[in-house]
């Protein structure tokens, strides 16, 4: 599912432990073509030239992306765009088997396969074109990038509960930068 119910997150490792990303992230950077485009190519090789990355879905079921236009090895391609972390989340989401995805012709992903994926659709890894690491990306664009979910997650909470979130969620981050920031000394052989 797309839209404004996509909450989908991933762990990656950060400069200080741990960093939880989610898919809205890699959306936005598709969104505002925030990636390297020279030499993009799909994991079977093609060559794919970004026209326009389509209008952003954050609204109703269906892709991603709706409307994309591309140049692929040479020919025109206009359809809709799905992002996910992994290859196997289209499956894993049931979009194989979904009619609003079926006019899907791209399938972005952020992380390498661990093995060689056997599909019909054409799939770029977007991780290798970032042009900068996601933490970076995070602290950059503010927070963790998209400040909407806040809003949308904490809207029927109270002042004094967001706030109470946000010192657990601090106190969270805190240790595990410490806890990070101790086994790196430790790691180097500082006392």
């Amino acid at each position: 599912m797309s839209g404004l119910a996509s909450n989908h997150v991933a762990e990656i490792p950060g400069i200080y432990g741990p960093v939880s990303i989610s898919e809205r992230i890699i959306q936005r950077i598709w969104a505002q073509q925030d990636f390297i485009q020279r030499d993009l190519r799909t994991l079977c090789g093609k060559t794919i030239l970004i026209q326009h990355p389509g209008r952003w879905n954050r609204s109703e079921e269906g892709p991603d992306f709706r409307d994309a236009v591309w140049e692929m090895a040479g020919e025109r391609v206009i359809g809709d765009v799905e992002i996910h972390f992994y290859a196997q989340d289209w499956r894993r989401h049931g979009h194989h088997s979904d009619p609003n995805f079926a006019r899907v012709r791209l399938h972005v992903i952020l992380f390498e396969p661990p093995y060689e994926i056997s599909s019909d659709m054409p799939t770029v890894v977007l991780g290798p074109y970032l042009k900068e690491d996601l933490e970076s990306y995070l602290i950059s664009q503010g927070a963790d990038g998209d400040l909407a979910h806040f809003f949308e997650d904490w809207s029927d909470q109270s002042s004094v509960d967001i706030r109470k979130s946000l010192i657990q969620g601090a106190g969270v981050r805190w240790r595990q930068k410490l806890a990070f920031a101790q086994r790196r000394l430790e790691s180097l052989g500082f006392a």
